[in-house]
């Protein structure tokens, strides 16, 4: 990837997380995915804008640590084509992410760098192995030549430990930290430094040293700042530094989001740094894994017709008009692609649909369903690369009224 940008060509990068991602990262939420528009939602993602300003009362933030991690990939190697796709899902880990979705629909080709936000770094370290796998492998089918994605792990931490410390924390979200809002319990606690229960970071330390990730932490950089006297230690003082970053105990305010933003970004500084020390170095594969267990072995699946909206789709439009990285279609006779646009009542709108009996659509799909870094035979293995399909039967269920 960085030999991508200091070649001058663009870069697409994607984000995925929780909240942490799809409210405060700026350029959409899960409301909007991959780079095209809702429809009948106008919407505005201007990454140069420095405010907290919404496009519809659903979306999050137009500016987070995202877009401001493109702001400065862009002063760097400047390219009018590079594109951040915010794919995050509120209340939701690496794993929820990964079950919830189909993840390929919703991925830009080529994928060149990917940004998993942990929250709290309560992911199983097997769910972001395999959140990791999937990735790249996904992107191998979309794009078999490319070069494999760049991977950045970004745990995000609590700043406070709410169950014993609620008060602080709203202290923290209405930043008075000072006397008026000094909880009469003991004093300020942080968890700044301080490995909480239920947290995997040594274990994604080590997923990162496997697999060739840079894995990143502001846990451990606001220790740093601490430690390194930066920012107050404890107290009152304290809180009210963290109030200025944070806008509970870890939804970042327009500073932590700078901050997030700063730190994505001098990863690919320092990548850079090495690269130019170390000219002659091949980027990373997908490691072996011949004994993996159970929970690595990615599922079987391809997504068609995901995301099906934006100016190259229309209402009505007939089935052969759909764009092939949607669905192939060979040939169709009597199926369109019809929109919900609040007149339609059918309960299985939108999507292709026909209404008379000798109704053909015929389309390929790729069985190809090979998963890098693990013996290809098998079932999977022996598939036929490309599969003719025809639909021809129309099943109709009357519901009772």
């Amino acid at each position: 990837m960085i030999r991508k940008l200091d070649s001058g060509q663009p870069i697409n990068v994607v984000a995925w997380g929780s909240s942490v991602t799809s409210e405060y990262g700026g350029c959409g939420t899960e409301s909007s995915r991959n780079f095209l528009l809702t429809p009948g939602i106008p919407r505005r993602c201007d990454p140069w804008l420095n405010t907290d300003t919404a496009t519809d009362e659903r979306d999050g933030f137009a500016t987070g640590w995202g877009t401001l991690f493109m702001r400065l990939l862009n002063d760097t190697w400047p390219h009018q084509d590079h594109k951040f796709a915010n794919n995050g899902v509120a209340g939701c880990m690496l794993f929820c992410d990964l079950d919830s979705t189909c993840e390929q629909s919703v991925l830009p080709n080529p994928l060149d760098l990917i940004i998993m936000e942990n929250m709290h770094t309560w992911t199983m370290p097997e769910h972001i192995e395999a959140a990791i796998r999937n990735v790249i492998h996904d992107a191998s089918i979309m794009s078999p030549d490319a070069s494999r994605p760049a991977v950045i792990l970004y745990n995000s931490y609590a700043v406070v430990e709410t169950v014993e410390t609620v008060e602080w924390t709203e202290c923290i979200a209405h930043q008075r930290c000072n006397t008026s809002c000094i909880p009469e319990a003991n004093g300020f606690k942080h968890s700044v430094g301080k490995a909480l229960p239920q947290t995997h970071e040594p274990q994604t330390l080590e997923l990162g040293a496997l697999y060739g990730i840079d894995v990143l932490s502001s846990n451990t950089f606001l220790h740093m700042l601490m430690r390194d006297g930066l920012m107050p230690r404890e107290g009152v003082a304290a809180c009210e530094a963290l109030s200025k970053l944070f806008m509970d105990t870890i939804h970042p305010r327009m500073l932590g989001r700078y901050m997030m933003g700063e730190l994505l970004f001098a990863s690919l500084q320092r990548a850079r740094d090495w690269l130019q020390a170390h000219p002659d170095a091949v980027a990373p594969g997908l490691p072996m894994r011949p004994y993996a267990n159970g929970s690595l072995l990615l599922e079987q699946k391809r997504c068609y017709m995901s995301t099906v909206h934006g100016p190259e789709f229309q209402h009505h439009m007939h089935a052969h008009n759909v764009p092939k990285s949607y669905l192939d279609v060979v040939s169709s006779h009597g199926w369109q692609l019809v929109f919900y646009d609040n007149n339609q009542t059918h309960r299985h709108k939108p999507g292709l649909v026909a209404w008379h009996p000798d109704s053909v659509l015929q389309f390929r799909i790729n069985t190809d369903m090979r998963q890098p870094g693990f013996d290809p035979g098998g079932v999977a293995g022996k598939c036929q690369p490309d599969v003719l399909v025809a639909c021809k039967r129309i099943v109709c269920k009357r519901e009772k009224r």
